[in-house]
């Protein structure tokens, strides 16, 4: 597919579709009509006139729309902020565009007592993923039974591999609780910390 040809009005900066068809002096770009200082449509529309050419309305300002800023956090410890505004031009071209249209993102940790209650759900989650709730609660008595067969001597291999398995499981949830107790107290303390690693999810085979 080839690709559309694209021209720059000289006199107002704005580009347009100059290949004939039904995009022909259609702008390339969006913009954001305002009146006042009200955006009359903040997702932006197509420059007023085909070919770019000179806006002479007085009742409307239109600002070239920029796109999103990047969003690179992790919005289990951060949230943000966005808001989008007018930046002006120190020297608009007659006709043309007054500015920009951007988006300002600020993004602000999460108080210390969500943070705290994020490491509990992902502790939950974690023991979760080791020991679902869907899990056979015949379980329980097995393990009970393989106690005791090994205590008398008599345990048999899957009553072993029973035993060996909730050991396992055990020290899984121990692990778990220590990296949960670790990265609270990084919390308190301010420092940097990463919710999502460190945590024991599942058994070896």
């Amino acid at each position: 597919m080839t690709a559309p040809t694209i021209a720059t009005n000289p006199d107002t900066g704005v580009r347009y579709y100059s290949d004939p068809g039904r995009q022909e002096g259609q702008s390339v770009d969006l913009f954001v009509p305002v009146r006042g200082d009200v955006p009359t449509n903040p997702g932006g529309t197509h420059w007023p006139n085909l070919f770019g050419l000179p806006y002479d309305g007085t009742d409307l300002k239109f600002y070239l729309r920029g796109g999103p800023q990047v969003r690179e956090y992790d919005p289990q410890i951060f949230y943000e902020v966005a808001s989008w505004g007018a930046v002006e031009y120190a020297n608009p071209k007659v006709g043309g565009p007054a500015g920009t249209w951007e988006e300002t993102l600020e993004v602000i940790k999460r108080p210390v007592d969500q943070l705290l209650n994020q490491v509990d759900a992902a502790l939950l989650s974690a023991n979760s993923s080791l020991y679902p709730s869907n899990v056979d609660p015949m379980q329980a008595v097995l393990y009970a039974e393989a106690i005791r067969r090994n205590a008398e001597g008599t345990a048999t291999q899957p009553m072993i591999k029973l035993l060996a398995k909730h050991d396992a499981l055990v020290a899984a949830g121990f692990a778990n609780l220590d990296r949960a107790t670790e990265l609270k107290a990084q919390i308190q303390a301010g420092e940097a910390f990463d919710l999502s690693a460190g945590w024991i999810n599942e058994l070896p085979a």
